[in-house]
């Protein structure tokens, strides 16, 4: 699943190069869902989101949803709300609780 996605970002990253001049990595190209929907939700770490058009964005949402379908899985996924967590939580603990 990952090969896939990855390759479908890559395809995106050479396009972008190509058409806009933009420069990405791969490591660049981490998707969260919201951003997909929500573009303010990007910030400072959205480049990869934001330079993307619309049907880059489209690709994108379908690759994950194509390879996810194509393959017995099951997956899950926890959600841990930051603004709950104490300031001196680390990103080692905030993970250990998510997976508990």
């Amino acid at each position: 699943m990952e090969r896939e996605i990855s390759q479908v970002k890559r395809d995106l990253i050479a396009r972008l190069r190509r058409e806009v001049g933009r420069q990405f990595e791969l490591a660049d190209c981490e998707v969260k869902s919201n951003w997909l929907h929500n573009t303010s939700a990007c910030g400072k770490d959205g480049a990869f989101r934001n330079a993307l058009p619309p049907a880059g964005i489209e690709d994108i949402a379908s690759a994950y949803f194509r390879t996810g379908a194509e393959r017995k899985a099951v997956i899950l996924a926890s959600v841990i709300d930051k603004r709950s967590l104490y300031d001196e939580t680390t990103s080692f603990l905030t993970h250990r609780k998510a997976y508990e």
